[in-house]
């Protein structure tokens, strides 16, 4: 039998609470599908449901992508624990567990989308700088360029999430959470077409 690696280690420690994070995902949409005649379902949290299962597919890749890179050490175990599962709370703040009958999902989301989008800009952030310290270019110019590169991508997530996050009208979080959307699905698109 082979020895597992560190990437295999790692993964049983990421995979679990990010799996999890699906899953609540998943659970929240077909309990509120479910509740549709009592529950008002709106377009904010739906939006939102998107954007983090866009996220989550981007984070994976990201980590696949560090496959060769990653080694066990605590500070490594301990980052991969932090993250996932923020990763997860931030995603049981997508959908409510329980909603009284009457009511609205766009309400839950104008309540709580501090915890789901703050804590996703987050985790994408340490992601996007681990990927800058584990991809160091071979010179001080290129990886100044990329890291500036990648701080106007960020850029571009933190704005509507700032937006959506510190708006209190419904209409302009929409926009914001629409835009997230969009940019993610305009990378996918990019990357795939440059692949």
């Amino acid at each position: 039998m082979e020895d597992m690696s560190g990437f295999d280690f790692v993964t049983l420690i990421f995979a679990i609470p990010m799996g999890l994070a699906i899953v609540e995902i998943a659970q929240g949409l077909s309990f509120s599908l479910r509740r549709r005649k009592d529950v008002r379902l709106g377009w904010l949290t739906p939006m939102l449901a998107i954007f983090l299962i866009l996220n989550t597919a981007a984070l994976l890749e990201i980590y696949w992508e560090w496959r060769g890179e990653i080694a066990v050490s605590s500070p490594i175990l301990v980052s991969v624990l932090v993250l996932s599962i923020l990763y997860y709370v931030a995603a049981s703040f997508v959908f409510p567990h329980d909603i009284a009958e009457g009511g609205d999902l766009d309400d839950w989301f104008m309540e709580n989308r501090r915890y789901s989008l703050g804590a996703t800009f987050l985790i994408f952030a340490v992601f996007a700088f681990g990927q800058l310290l584990l991809e160091l270019e071979d010179t001080l110019v290129k990886q100044v360029v990329r890291t500036i590169v990648t701080l106007f991508a960020l850029s571009f997530f933190l704005v509507p999430m700032l937006v959506a996050i510190r708006t209190r009208r419904r209409r302009t979080a929409l926009i914001a959470i629409g835009s997230l959307n969009f940019i993610w699905i305009a990378l996918l698109v990019f990357y795939s077409l440059i692949a």
